[in-house]
């Protein structure tokens, strides 16, 4: 959890940077932090509740994709006889 002090510290970047923002005017800079912004912005979560920006989103997909081509999957009969096992324990 955040300290009192972390989030005043938190809260007076966020102001100072939005003093910047507003009186900027290089539309190279401004697109600059947008960019920062979109290549963290969370676009999916993990199952087990980790987040993860577009990039890293993209890496779970090719691994995943990578374990289908070199073959490690599991049927349908054998997703529902480890389902059935969990249900016995």
């Amino acid at each position: 959890m955040k300290t009192a002090q972390t989030i005043e510290d938190v809260h007076l970047l966020k102001l100072h940077l939005m003093q910047q923002l507003l009186t900027e005017d290089s539309t190279t800079i401004l697109k600059e932090i947008g960019d920062v912004f979109e290549r963290n912005r969370i676009v999916a979560h993990t199952v087990d509740g980790r987040p993860l920006n577009r990039e890293a989103y993209i890496k779970e997909v090719e691994a995943g994709l990578r374990d289908v081509a070199e073959g490690r999957t599991f049927s349908s009969k054998e997703v529902k006889e480890k389902i059935r096992s969990w249900r016995t324990k």
